[in-house]
């Protein structure tokens, strides 16, 4: 479909797909396309608006408004390249500074983005009506969750690793490395849980702008957990000795517990731009993507930790 594009702008409407070779079949379907002749022709909103649609037949449920062109992605393309690019010459602490602006560019991007919709019902096509955006499971949130999805890739290649190694090994854990004592991980599992049950207390919390003191609380004391969590697994192991470049072993087990840290560190992040949101007003019933997405991130990294941490007690204690 990019073959349809005409000018700087894109398509003017979002086609109506009815074969896998589109332009071949309908030679004019590029000039219905321009001619607003589909789906979403203009603008409701005066932005960037697309429509969120099933995931398997395409069939349009709501409206999304989207957020607009400007300096924010300007300044997060720049600082995301620099980032990457400065990494492969080790310039490690530029690279983590454009990195930082990244994130910041980010955050002021979609700052303006899940607000209160500017009407109730807008006209998609001729005669086809869909709702300004939308709440609970009909949300962008639960059914293009992709984030939570992902984020369990590198959860299953190191958890693979790890076991493949252990069970290569002729004794496991090997000389010189050990798990820390069960006390440690089963705190862990706990606070990651404590967590979990907070972010789904602050969501159940959602009210208007005034009264949301316990939901801040309550997302304060999630982010609390999940950082402690992650502080107390890797400081179990590090007082059992586990050293990343001892053996592969103690080097697997080091990528699953960094993984994780590392969402724990996405976690936090939501768990702030959260509470920012919500003490400037705009985390609202009617506008609580925010809330939604973060919630379901805090459940998905939840599960990852209790399996990663369960992975590597139960491999090195069964072996």
């Amino acid at each position: 479909m990019e073959w349809a594009t005409q000018g700087e702008f894109g398509t003017r409407s979002i086609a109506q797909i009815d074969s896998p070779e589109p332009l071949w079949d309908r030679p004019q379907l590029a000039q219905e396309m321009h001619a607003g002749q589909h789906w979403l022709p203009g603008t409701i909103s005066g932005g960037r608006e697309t429509l969120i649609t099933s995931v398997v037949d395409a069939i349009p449920h709501h409206v999304l408004v989207l957020p607009t062109d400007g300096w924010p992605p300007f300044i997060a393309a720049v600082g995301t390249a620099g980032f990457f690019l400065l990494l492969t010459v080790e310039w490690v602490g530029t690279a983590f500074a454009f990195g930082a602006v990244a994130i910041a560019a980010i955050c002021w991007w979609l700052w303006f983005t899940d607000d209160v919709a500017h009407a109730d019902l807008a006209l998609v096509a001729d005669g086809v009506t869909l709702p300004m955006g939308a709440t609970g499971p009909a949300s962008h949130s639960w059914g293009h969750g992709y984030p939570v999805v992902r984020q369990c890739d590198g959860l299953r290649v190191a958890a693979v690793c790890t076991l493949h190694v252990a069970m290569a090994s002729d004794i496991c854990p090997p000389f010189g490395a050990a798990l820390p004592p069960i006390g440690w991980p089963v705190l862990s599992a706990v606070l990651m849980l404590l967590g979990a049950a907070a972010m789904t207390l602050a969501r159940a919390r959602l009210e208007g702008r005034r009264g949301q003191a316990l939901l801040r609380l309550l997302v304060a004391c999630a982010m609390v957990c999940a950082g402690a969590s992650v502080s107390i697994d890797v400081l179990g192991h590090w007082r059992a000795g586990l050293e990343p470049t001892a053996q592969a072993w103690s080097a697997t087990v080091s990528a699953l517990l960094s993984w994780h840290g590392f969402n724990i560190v996405v976690l936090l992040l939501m768990g702030a731009y959260l509470l920012a949101r919500s003490f400037s007003g705009r985390l609202l019933p009617q506008a609580r993507a925010t809330l939604d997405n973060s919630w379901l991130m805090w459940l998905g990294v939840t599960a990852q930790g209790l399996v990663g941490t369960g992975a590597i007690q139960m491999i090195g204690r069964w072996l």
